[in-house]
């Protein structure tokens, strides 16, 4: 995948995560909600080494795109956001990673894995107080995969 698409695509990944925020596409994340673990039949398209242990699912949704579905997964926990980049950053140590910002003040890192079929942005931001948002973005490109 090319740098252009893969920008593009993190652009997409932004509106999504967007739409959930403000209560399109799935419901968005409500200040009372008790953290427990996710529903594993509403994680099955995001890899389990993606899932982070522990979080409560707050919303998910998914998008057709020309390479692949794009996911993604909206978390709520009481880890830190440099606990949750420290988990990505080891879990995909292997991957390429890209810079990445966010608009909201939060904190993103993006990765493609060594052969560019899949792409995983996360970011995280402080909810409140003891709580972290964490949004995780997954493209496989499934076109493409032998």
């Amino acid at each position: 995948m090319n740098r252009t698409r893969t920008l593009s695509l993190w652009a997409m990944a932004a509106l999504l995560a967007a739409g959930v925020f403000c209560g399109k596409g799935g419901g968005g994340a409500s200040a009372g909600k008790q953290e427990a673990p996710a529903d594993t039949t509403e994680l099955a398209g995001l890899p389990p080494a993606l899932r982070y242990e522990g979080a409560g699912l707050v919303a998910h949704m998914e998008r057709a795109t020309e390479d692949g579905p794009m996911l993604l997964y909206v978390f709520e926990t009481r880890d830190s956001v440099r606990a949750v980049l420290d988990h990505y950053r080891s879990v995909l140590a292997d991957w390429n990673d890209y810079p990445a910002k966010t608009e909201t003040g939060g904190a993103a890192l993006g990765f493609s894995s060594r052969d560019d079929k899949q792409i995983v942005m996360v970011t995280a931001e402080v909810a409140g107080p003891g709580k972290t948002t964490l949004s995780v973005y997954y493209i496989a490109d499934r076109a493409k995969q032998p």
